[in-house]
């Protein structure tokens, strides 16, 4: 079975422009209602703050500079001359980096981690760092991109441009501003608001830009599923999870021993920190099982059969945001419900009522599955709700034991507990193998429906939806269908 689907540029572009706007427009409100009114920082209103780590505005940069990373590995996919091959992929990396540090925030413990004075408008002392990384990519790609197409070229000059306008020059404005005045004031949330829409209209002019040069080569990327190896990927994402854990549990054991601050290095692996690696795999995670979703939906044959599957597609992709912008914690602190015990989190008193709405509304519809689909699923939900409800449970009731200061403590190093970070460690496991499990499930369906997936990028007027993947070696779509 195939399903055929088609991406124009200029309304994919059209689309993100919107989202960006949507994003700074709350962005702005929220500051507003901050300086005015004062509302906690941990309130509803700061899951879209611009400077914050935890919030929607973060997950859509990240989310958008891995689909550009995934965008430059398809043109490189296609790309005759070996060298510029090789940049492309590198790019990748390079946008992958970023889409992680957007997340982990890495940039700030650089310049926690060094004793060089800053102030002014170095005062933020990572952007010693920054310009180093800025001349250094600049020397190895201009290059490279001094030989692409004029069109190629003048739009990656754009999107460079206004990023290290906005993540560079415009933080430099800021830190001087709050090296003089402080931080509390509209006036710098408004150069916030400016220095985040600068960065994200670049990486959408990036997008754009590679769009429009797979359009440009008519490439067509085809992913037949029958061929997809389910237990290969299954294989290689539980590997990451096990480096990840085990990178975890060497952080909290460093932190615990010696004290380390939780804005260090180590801390960007902790499995209880929302600004951390683990947390970016399992919001990539989640998105990519939502993309198989939709895929596995448009390969249903009647509309009616569909639905249910795109209703879980976007679950997942609510889940992939939450990951990042922590809305459940907002849940717990918006009531007044008092906690203590096991239901010291309060949030958990709504991810109850939500896990047995979600299984009530679901449980018909993975009971009529085939009999491995519906084992898989069964496992991986059962696996995330045992660690996303019955071991955050089980953290509860272990730090509402402790006193105000022992909280307060592991609020400032991550946990000085090592029980509470291995249950923490063990909580992120089951939802970490969950998720991979349940990604493994919608493959292993879609190589047993056959599916392929077939999407070529261009206008209504230049590719027929559909259109056959030549089959022809050396040819572009060849290459990029591989």
């Amino acid at each position: 079975m195939v399903s055929d689907g088609q991406v124009i540029p200029e309304r994919a572009a059209r689309w993100l422009f919107v989202a960006v706007a949507v994003l700074v427009a709350v962005g702005l409100i929220e500051a507003q209602l901050w300086t005015r009114f004062g509302y906690s920082a941990r309130g509803l209103s700061n899951r879209f703050d611009l400077a914050s780590d935890t919030s929607v505005p973060t997950f859509f940069s990240s989310a958008v500079l891995t689909v550009a990373a995934l965008l430059s590995l398809l043109v490189a996919r296609d790309e005759p001359r070996p060298r510029d091959r090789l940049l492309w992929r590198l790019l990748a990396v390079i946008l992958v980096g970023m889409a992680i540090d957007e997340v982990a925030r890495f940039h700030e413990w650089l310049g926690d981690a060094t004793d060089v004075a800053g102030d002014g408008f170095f005062y933020y002392t990572w952007v010693y760092f920054g310009i180093a990384l800025v001349v250094g990519i600049g020397a190895v790609f201009l290059p490279f991109v001094l030989r692409q197409p004029r069109r190629l070229r003048n739009l990656i000059i754009v999107s460079a441009g206004l990023f290290v306008g906005g993540a560079l020059l415009m933080e430099m404005v800021n830190a001087n501003l709050e090296s003089t005045a402080g931080s509390e004031s509209f006036r710098y949330s408004l150069q916030t608001a400016f220095e985040e829409t600068m960065e994200m209209v670049a990486v959408v002019v990036l997008v754009y830009a590679l769009l429009d040069e797979l359009r440009r080569r008519q490439v067509t990327w085809r992913v037949e599923f029958g061929r997809v190896r389910g237990e290969r990927v299954l294989q290689r994402m539980l590997a990451v999870v096990a480096v990840l854990i085990g990178l975890g549990v060497i952080a909290y054991a460093s932190i615990i021993l010696r004290e380390y601050s939780a804005r260090g290095f180590l801390n960007r692996f902790t499995m209880g920190s929302d600004s951390s690696v683990p947390t970016f795999f399992s919001s990539l995670a989640l998105a990519t099982a939502a993309v198989l979703l939709v895929i596995i939906g448009r390969s249903e044959a009647q509309p009616r059969l569909r639905r249910p599957w795109y209703l879980l597609a976007a679950i997942f992709l609510a889940m992939a945001i939450d990951e990042v912008a922590r809305f459940h914690e907002w849940l717990g602190d918006a009531t007044d419900v008092g906690g203590d015990g096991f239901f010291y989190y309060t949030w958990v008193y709504f991810g109850i009522a939500l896990v047995v709405a979600i299984g009530a509304v679901f449980l018909p519809f993975v009971l009529r599955q085939p009999r491995r689909l519906r084992n898989l699923i069964i496992v991986s939900a059962g696996l995330f709700v045992g660690g996303a409800l019955l071991m955050e449970m089980v953290n509860a009731n272990l730090e509402s034991s402790v006193d105000a200061e022992t909280a307060e403590r592991w609020a400032e190093f991550g946990t000085d507990s090592f029980r509470y970070a291995m249950q923490t460690t063990v909580e992120e496991l089951f939802e970490m193998v969950g998720v991979v499990v349940f990604v493994y499930a919608l493959l292993d369906e879609l190589r047993r429906r056959n599916v392929a997936w077939a999407v070529s990028i261009g206008r209504r007027t230049e590719r027929a939806v559909g259109t056959p993947v030549s089959s022809e070696p050396g040819g572009a779509d060849a290459a990029s269908s591989r």
